[in-house]
């Protein structure tokens, strides 16, 4: 993968950050020739952990695929969407990658856990 910033395909791995301002790792892949903005939702999170409690409650839930309807409706007005990949990160996004044929992947850099 280049690092080029007018690559031809970037896939933008979205995070907690589905937000079009003060986005500056959103508005670098924005430089790419194509751009698939990308989401994913991690199918663990609805498992359950050894004390039998859903890792993510049911509001939290609700909230996120809120917040992913909203930012997917802010992009469509731009000419934009985001897919929304389930299952294992790493195993969605490298599917996603080699089934666009994308050159660079770029996502925000995570400060920590939340």
């Amino acid at each position: 993968m280049t690092q080029d910033a007018t690559s031809r395909l970037t896939v933008h791995w979205l995070d907690n950050d589905l937000r079009l301002h003060d986005n500056p790792a959103l508005a670098t892949a924005a430089s790419a020739e194509s751009l698939v903005l990308v989401y994913c939702f991690d199918t663990r999170w609805l498992s359950t952990d050894k004390a039998g409690l859903r890792r993510m409650g049911a509001l939290r839930q609700q909230w996120l695929q809120h917040n992913l309807a909203a930012f997917d409706k802010q992009l469509r007005a731009l000419g934009q969407r985001l897919y929304v990949l389930e299952g294992d990160p790493v195993a969605q996004l490298t599917a996603a990658i080699a089934g666009l044929g994308a050159d660079r992947v770029t996502r925000t850099t995570a400060a920590g856990w939340y």
